[in-house]
């Protein structure tokens, strides 16, 4: 029959060359036989929760179960180098080992593409991003390097592990790329919904002619423009 596929196989060899690793605990590239009954140990020792010294079927399953989390986690040294890499490779158009603030508002997707049902128009997302680049630029010369992007994603790791364990697990990256991290536009009105009109309010009574109100001058600034959340640009994938 066929061999399994290249991705598969090349998992398996991943997981057993990390299994290896910690059985070696000298990292002289072998595992004594100490070193294989100590990992062992350990390994009994963590699946027998109750500590009564037997394994049963329901520890013997949570084990793997634990294990194999483990082996899908990704720890923050991976997470950051990941994510760093690839915004240099798909944002760095002119390969200066930098992004420029131009570079960086692709981001924001074409200027005349439509928006995408309950996110934002491209106007939102320009400013979204915009001040993303702010936030990351922390020496302010108008460019994000390779420092300021690690800096930038080792933030990004410590709002994401939730469990403060140093590793970011499926269940952990699945709810994060299902939080919404772009601006979403507004609800629609409800159809054939008509606005409530707003309440009368009452009639003020008769008073004495009053002075002339004095005339205010216009206050400097007026309303505040509501910003965007800052929050990560959307990973296409977590790795």
């Amino acid at each position: 029959g066929a061999g399994a596929p290249p991705e598969a196989a090349s998992q398996v060899k991943e997981q057993l060359a990390a299994e290896f690793k910690n059985m070696d605990a000298n990292k002289d590239g072998f595992i004594s036989k100490s070193e294989f009954v100590d990992f062992s140990g350990k390994t009994f020792d963590r699946a027998d929760t109750n500590k009564d010294g037997v394994m049963t079927e329901d520890e013997a399953l949570a084990a793997r179960r634990a294990q194999e989390i483990a082996r899908q986690s990704v720890t923050r040294q991976d997470f950051v180098n990941n994510q760093t890499a690839r915004y240099l490779a798909e944002l760095d158009v002119n390969k200066d080992g930098k992004i420029s603030r131009t570079e960086f508002m692709a981001l924001a997707g074409p200027a005349d593409q439509k928006p995408v049902q309950g996110q934002g128009t491209y106007q939102q997302k320009v400013a979204f991003f915009t001040q993303q680049f702010a936030e990351i630029d922390t020496n302010k010369d108008g460019f994000l390097d390779k420092p300021e992007l690690a800096a930038f994603w080792t933030k990004i790791f410590n709002n994401l592990d939730t469990n403060k364990d140093g590793k970011l697990t499926p269940q952990e990256i699945a709810a994060a790329n299902q939080a919404p991290k772009q601006p979403t536009a507004p609800p629609a009105p409800a159809a054939n919904t008509k606005p409530k009109p707003p309440p009368a309010s009452p009639s003020p009574k008769p008073a004495p002619k009053p002075a002339p109100a004095p005339q205010m001058a216009p206050q400097p600034g007026g309303s505040a423009t509501p910003q965007a959340p800052i929050a990560a640009p959307p990973p296409q994938q977590m790795r």
